[in-house]
């Protein structure tokens, strides 16, 4: 309509098309007279977007603006396929669509999800095709997770460069366990790592991903403040994945079943909840019984998948007592996904279930199924099945006769002892007990195992408390840890 528009973004009526930064147009300058500016692609670009889902965000449109919109989404998206649960990945592709090809920068605040998320994979992979990722600044300060003030949901900044010839170096992960709550103290914050000032060691850690992992779309090191635990997470000489032998499987209980008595007729028992009370042990007693809805169809179906094994759909990691347990009786569940090993090899399927039921309590299976949790608030997260396969695990068809029977005696001994809360596993005998079975059939060096358990006990997503820095943690930010 003949208007200048500089730097926005603009819905048109009419017309099938996004204007972005149109080319010549004219400003005004307070300090000046009218001048032509002529706009180019950016060299520079910093973006924090709202995370607002789709459904929420064109409720403030009507009909045809709403159209309107999801059509030139659609349009703009469509040179650059990738998953977006919401319309920060739409923003991120704008801006790399006016970035310098030559030497053009990013920085963009995302939602700490989008470095773990299965579905997110896409994107962390473009990224890594057109930009060296040079830098991730990631909160895990419990009482701000989050880079903005209008949110409450973990959040990093990730800074990219495009890529030039030559040898690429490794993403350098800030961890901040102090974060800034102001821009002065960000900049202050970002001068003492420079300089290497007296005020560099308070901030946190600093951490570096290989380029193999980000071209491979792995940014899992952003879920443990500490270094070591991602180095621990990928190290564990485990030669198998979750899903290659264990069938996962979620039972929708709500809305489909409604919770009756045990003499009600077609009662199943259930495991309903995961509170940390009831649930404080290897091998639990169901806390619930439900029946099928009759005006819901597939009810009588989901209530007929019962089984012992259980893993967590969400988790409050501050007060749970373990990470997978037992039912002494098949049960269905809902805030847990049903698990039934696949390929036991020359194992009893008994015995198996104790063995992973072992594995994924002891402090390396914890650590494995922190590092593919689902991260919107880090404390409390939600664990997809997508991501429950792929944590690495012993291969049990290869597992000795011998080393199963390690970890079916030690579950044995163990099954009813109460468990400590995650924040206090350093020092509950159950959890040293596990750790040294798990060990003794795996091969995994027990004192390693220690060492993590400890450190697992400090990070602020399971005690939800600042870090507790002491004497055998690792360095903090420094001037040359930091180069």
């Amino acid at each position: 309509d003949g208007q200048p528009r500089i730097g926005s973004l603009e819905l048109l009526e009419g017309k099938e098309q996004l204007i972005f930064n149109p080319r010549p147009a004219t400003a005004t300058r307070i300090d000046s007279e009218p001048a032509p500016l002529e706009t180019e692609d950016f060299d520079i670009a910093i973006m924090n977007p709202p995370f607002t889902r789709d459904s929420l965000r064109h409720d403030q449109f009507g009909r045809k603006l709403e159209t309107s919109l999801k059509q030139r989404e659609k349009a703009m998206l469509a040179a650059t396929p990738v998953h977006r649960s919401g319309n920060s990945n739409g923003f991120l592709v704008l801006a790399e669509k006016y970035l310098n090809e030559v030497n053009g920068r990013l920085g963009f605040v995302l939602p700490l999800g989008t470095a773990t998320y299965p579905s997110a994979r896409d994107i962390r992979l473009m990224l890594a095709k057109r930009f060296h990722v040079k830098f991730l600044v990631v909160s895990y300060d419990p009482r701000r997770i989050y880079c903005s003030g209008n949110t409450n949901i973990g959040e990093m900044l990730a800074v990219l460069e495009r890529k030039r010839d030559g040898d690429i170096p490794p993403t350098t992960v800030v961890k901040l366990t102090q974060n800034p709550a102001s821009a002065s103290d960000a900049i202050a914050c970002a001068e003492s790592i420079v300089n290497g000032d007296a005020e560099a060691h308070k901030w946190g850690f600093v951490d570096t991903l290989p380029r193999q992992m980000i071209e491979q779309g792995d940014w899992t090191a952003t879920q443990f403040a500490n270094p070591r635990l991602s180095e621990i997470a990928n190290s564990v000489p485990w030669d198998s994945t979750f899903g290659a032998q264990v069938q996962i499987v979620r039972t929708d209980l709500q809305g489909n079943t409604q919770r009756c008595r045990e003499s009600d007729k077609g009662a199943v028992p259930a495991l309903y909840d995961h509170k940390a009370f009831h649930c404080n042990a290897l091998e639990v007693e169901p806390d619930s019984w439900v029946k099928p809805k009759a005006e819901k169809p597939n009810s009588a179906k989901i209530v007929r998948r019962v089984n012992s094994l259980k893993l967590p759909f969400r988790m409050s990691w501050t007060s749970a007592r373990v990470s997978a347990c037992l039912t002494n009786t098949p049960t269905v569940g809902a805030a847990w996904y049903g698990a039934v090993p696949v390929a036991p090899g020359k194992h009893p399927l008994e015995d198996s279930e104790k063995a992973v039921c072992m594995i994924l309590n002891s402090t390396i299976g914890k650590i494995s199924m922190l590092q593919v949790r689902n991260n919107k608030k880090p404390s409390y997260s939600k664990l997809s099945i997508d991501g429950l396969q792929r944590m690495p695990l012993p291969s049990l068809a290869k597992m000795s006769t011998a080393s199963m029977r390690t970890l079916v005696d030690e579950f044995d001994v163990l099954k009813l002892c109460p468990r400590l809360q995650f924040p206090e596993s350093h020092k509950c005998h159950v959890q040293i007990a596990i750790d040294r079975a798990v060990c003794e059939a795996t091969g995994y060096d027990e004192e390693a195992c220690a060492d993590a358990r400890h450190m697992l006990a400090q990070e602020p997503l399971i005690t939800g408390k600042p870090y507790d820095f002491d004497e055998e943690t690792p360095p903090r930010l420094t001037h040359e840890s930091f180069n």
